[in-house]
C-alpha cells in the first residue's frame, strides 16, 4: 500500500501537476525516439509508444 501526500496549497498542486505532465511528455518523446531509431517506421514507433504508456498505466497528456 502506498501513501500519497497531496499539498494543500493550490499553487503547489498546479506546479506538481505541471512538472508531472512535462515528465510524461519527455518520457513519451524518449520512447518514441528509441522505437523510431530501431524501426524507422513513424506509425510503428507511435503504436509501440502508446502500448508502453498503456501497459504502464501512464496518463496521456496534451501536446505530447
Amino acid at each position: 500500500m502506498s501513501i500519497l501526500k497531496i499539498p494543500k496549497q493550490p499553487i503547489v498542486q498546479k506546479k506538481v501537476v505541471a512538472s508531472y505532465e512535462i515528465y510524461l511528455r519527455e518520457l513519451k518523446k524518449k520512447f518514441f525516439e528509441k522505437f523510431y531509431s530501431r524501426t524507422l517506421n513513424h506509425k510503428m514507433a507511435q503504436t509501440l509508444t502508446q502500448a508502453v504508456f498503456k501497459e504502464l498505466n501512464l496518463s496521456e497528456v496534451e501536446g505530447g
